[in-house]
């Protein structure tokens, strides 16, 4: 869309209203459509005046930037009173200049703590061909493929989830989320020269014992096609006010048919925040873990869980699957682990459609599940 056209379709949001609150956008939308100087500086402004970024009567606020990609119109429901954000980006923003922001970010502060409607967009994504192959040979996949690896997409999502973490109205600190919980579903296989459409948004929060768990879910389209989603699940840690229960007792382990053993070395972090774009300092050294109260550097969940795909996936011989992952305990690098499935699961005729494997990330000593999940055809 030409800045021309969207600037006629302002004006044209503010003539449909015909509310009084609009009439001051509505004069300055007709006379941008005829002076381009007023037009830019009109826009310079929303970017650095506080007053105009947060006009409360207005329905609808001339382009706020909050992002140098950002290209999208802020609107505000007045008939029911609350404002839905939608963020569409022209380019990927950098996970390095969101880090160094999100080690700023102290939240919202809110008492009451409710989600903001909140949606990244992204679209046009196209993979690029060196980053996908050092993407998996850092995580197991096989290079010599046109398709992506299953859990890539979440990588090109993942700045969209730091910039809705990262807005103003979310009420959280960025630093010290937990990642708990992700679900993967795939429902075909996609090429690397697709482009891809990418949409994130807040699903919802759950209040636990431990904390806020929320939602951000993910949805990758092509051409109007569904071919990806996912659910994160993070948790703010926060005190509970009720009484603590009985410690939960842990159940026996279960028993496995089969198991491979990984060594992780100390660079592991390293490696996977350069072909990830993940570079939360508590995976890449020691000291920089410690920081944030780990003993030393642990490896990425996702991580985790993208070699856990490069080794299960194969045995289900299905593109159209589902991983879901719950993250129990860290992996403190450098060390050993060893994944835990059954085999003959993928091999059960009574239902084909329904076959997945159940698997556990252990220590070396087994007596510890750094992650467990389930890997299944759909």
């Amino acid at each position: 869309m030409s800045q021309l056209d969207h600037d006629a379709r302002v004006t044209q949001f503010c003539h449909s209203t015909g509310h009084k609150s609009l009439k001051f956008l509505m004069s300055v939308g007709e006379f941008c459509q005829i002076n381009r100087p007023l037009q830019v500086l009109l826009t310079k402004l929303t970017q650095h005046t506080k007053w105009l970024r947060q006009w409360p009567s207005a329905s609808c606020l001339y382009t706020p930037l909050s992002h140098p990609c950002l290209i999208r119109i802020l609107i505000k429901d007045t008939v029911a009173m609350t404002q839905a954000i939608r963020m569409q980006f022209s380019a990927t923003p950098g996970t390095l200049s969101q880090y160094a922001r999100a080690l700023l970010a102290r939240g919202a502060g809110q008492r009451d703590i409710q989600m903001p409607d909140i949606e990244a967009l992204l679209v046009g994504v196209k993979a690029r061909p060196e980053r996908v192959a050092a993407y998996a040979s850092v995580c197991g996949f096989r290079t010599q493929t046109s398709l992506l690896p299953l859990t890539y997409p979440h990588v090109l999502a993942f700045p969209l989830h730091m910039e809705l973490m990262l807005h103003k109205q979310f009420p959280l600190a960025l630093m010290g989320l937990v990642h708990i919980r992700n679900e993967i579903t795939q429902y075909r296989a996609i090429r690397q020269e697709e482009k891809l459409d990418i949409r994130c948004h807040f699903s919802g929060s759950t209040k636990t014992d431990k904390g806020l768990e929320f939602d951000i879910y993910t949805e990758i389209t092509i051409g109007g096609e569904k071919v990806w989603e996912s659910v994160s699940t993070n948790l703010a840690r926060m005190r509970s006010t009720e009484a603590k229960g009985a410690k939960k007792e842990r159940p026996p382990l279960a028993s496995f048919a089969t198991i491979e053993r990984w060594t992780l070395h100390s660079n592991l972090g390293r490696r996977y925040a350069r072909v990830s774009g993940d570079s939360n300092p508590i995976h890449l050294y020691a000291l920089s873990a410690k920081l944030f109260g780990f003993k030393s550097h642990i490896a990425h969940g996702m991580w985790s869980k993208a070699r856990t795909a490069a080794a299960l996936q194969p045995l289900l011989h299905s593109d159209a699957c589902r991983l879901t992952t719950e993250f129990k305990l860290p992996v403190f690098l450098p060390s050993a682990v060893e994944l835990h499935y059954n085999l003959h699961e993928t091999l059960s005729s009574d239902q084909p459609n329904n076959a997945g494997i159940d698997f556990e990330l252990r220590s070396v000593r087994g007596e510890k599940v750094h992650m467990k999940g389930r890997i299944e055809k759909i």
